[in-house]
This record gives C-alpha cells, sequence and structure tokens, in this order.
C-alpha cells in the first residue's frame, strides 16, 4: 500500500514538470523558428540590394554601349554619304582603273618628248644643215613645248588621283574599323541586356 502511495505521488510530481518541459520546449521552438524566419527575411533583403546594385551597374553600361554603338553609326554613315556606300571597292577599282591609263598615257607622252629631244639634238648638231633640217628642226621645237606641257598635266592628274585614291583606301579601313567596333559593341551590348534580364528574374523569383 505504501509503494503504490509513493507511485501515485510521484506521478503527480513527474506530470506536471513534463507538462512545463513541453511547454517549454514549444515555446522556445517557436522562438527558434521566428528568429530564423527573421534572419532569412534579412538575408533576402540584402541580397535583393546586391541584385538591385548589380542590376544598377549594368543598365549604365547598357547606357553606355548604346551611345557608343549611336556614335559608330553617325561615324560610318558620314563616311559613306559622299559615295552613298559603306563599300568603296568598286569606286577604289575605277580609280585603279584610271591611274593606270593615266599611267600608259605618261608613258607614251614621255616617249615623245624624249624622241622630240633626242631629234632636235641631232638636227643642231649637224654642222651643215638644210633648208628642210633648219625647217624639221623648228616643227620639233615647236612641237616640243606642248608635248612638254601634256606630259607636265598627265603627271599632275595622276598626282591627284593617285591621292584620291589613297583617300578612298583610308576612308574604306576607317568604316570597317568603325563597323568592326559596332560590331563588337553590339555582342557586349546583348550580353550585358542578357545579363540584366536573367538578374531581374532572380530578383522577381525571390520577391515571390
Amino acid at each position: 500500500m505504501f509503494g503504490i502511495n509513493c507511485k501515485i505521488i510521484s506521478f503527480r510530481l513527474i506530470f506536471p514538470l513534463a507538462i512545463l518541459l513541453l511547454f517549454f520546449n514549444g515555446c522556445g521552438s517557436e522562438k527558434q523558428e521566428q528568429t530564423t524566419k527573421h534572419q532569412s527575411a534579412e538575408v533576402t533583403e540584402q541580397e535583393q540590394k546586391i541584385l538591385t546594385a548589380k542590376i544598377n551597374t549594368l543598365e549604365d553600361q547598357r547606357k553606355l554601349l548604346l551611345e557608343n554603338m549611336d556614335q559608330y553609326r553617325r561615324v560610318i554613315k558620314k563616311l559613306a554619304q559622299e559615295y552613298g556606300t559603306v563599300d568603296l571597292s568598286s569606286r577604289q577599282d575605277m580609280k585603279k582603273q584610271r591611274i593606270t591609263g593615266l599611267l600608259n598615257q605618261l608613258t607614251g607622252i614621255k616617249a615623245e618628248r624624249s624622241m622630240l629631244e633626242a631629234k632636235i639634238k641631232m638636227l643642231e648638231q649637224k654642222e651643215t644643215k638644210t633648208a628642210e633640217d633648219e625647217k624639221e628642226l623648228a616643227g620639233s621645237k615647236l612641237e616640243l613645248q606642248p608635248t612638254k606641257e601634256y606630259e607636265k598635266r598627265m603627271r599632275e592628274m595622276l598626282i591627284k588621283e593617285d591621292a584620291e585614291s589613297i583617300e578612298l583606301v583610308r576612308k574604306q579601313q576607317t568604316i570597317n574599323e568603325y563597323q568592326k567596333k559596332l560590331e563588337l559593341t553590339k555582342e557586349k551590348y546583348d550580353y550585358v541586356s542578357r545579363q540584366i534580364h536573367e538578374l531581374e528574374s532572380k530578383q522577381l523569383n525571390q520577391d515571390i
């Protein structure tokens, strides 16, 4: 009987203690859960700030790239405006043909001048000149002057055409250079745009 009473007393003492332990454990778990949620919210907020900062930086880069592309397009348009195209190869071919023609003419006129000069020298060195010689000498001298002037004009035209040909090549190189810059900048612009889209999607998922 005494043993039974002891068991009853022990049960009455232990049962309330167990209830209290369960209560405190429950409160502790709830408090821990609230702390975890709070920490998670802080982490999410911090991540959102980092994402926003990255997006803003990328937006600035994209804006600068867009400005550069507009600038390159304006330069290309201005360079091509004179000829109405960015491909100047046909113009260069025409210039080459023109220069080749002028060189051929210059070669011919130089040969003609040399022949006249040699003829004049030969006639002048003759000790006795006939009337025919005198007449031929006078005609050769008369012909030599316009031949020299024509040769001079040919040389000037050749220099001008050559300079224009060099300028065409330079313009084509510049156009090609800016087209390459435009192409590379466009690739960077597309890459940055994709990065912004990915970060914005990630940011949106975190909000959800």
